[in-house]
């Protein structure tokens, strides 16, 4: 299974609670996670997809991860969507 494959099931199972989930691309901030997923409630998460199996985060990736989280964000990383239980 590839990284796009993960990423879609992410992108249905945020749709099919009610929420919205939008690619994020920061030119000129590399490291952002993939997603924001904007659920009811106004519960928002920020996820990392990777591909099956890997898992690992650059550098740059761990460190806006910790940034985020330092604001009192939800930052995960998905390589599977039994990563996202509880979450979504």
């Amino acid at each position: 299974m590839r990284e796009a494959s993960i990423e879609r099931k992410i992108v249905d199972a945020v749709k099919s609670k009610g929420g919205l989930c939008f690619k994020w691309v920061s030119p000129g901030y590399t490291g952002v996670p993939d997603r924001i997923a904007i659920l009811p409630g106004g519960r928002i998460l920020f996820i990392e997809v990777k591909k099956p199996g890997t898992g690992r985060l650059s550098p740059r990736q761990k460190r806006v991860g910790d940034l985020l989280r330092a604001l009192g964000c939800t930052v995960l990383v998905a390589d599977e969507m039994e990563d996202l239980d509880g979450y979504i």
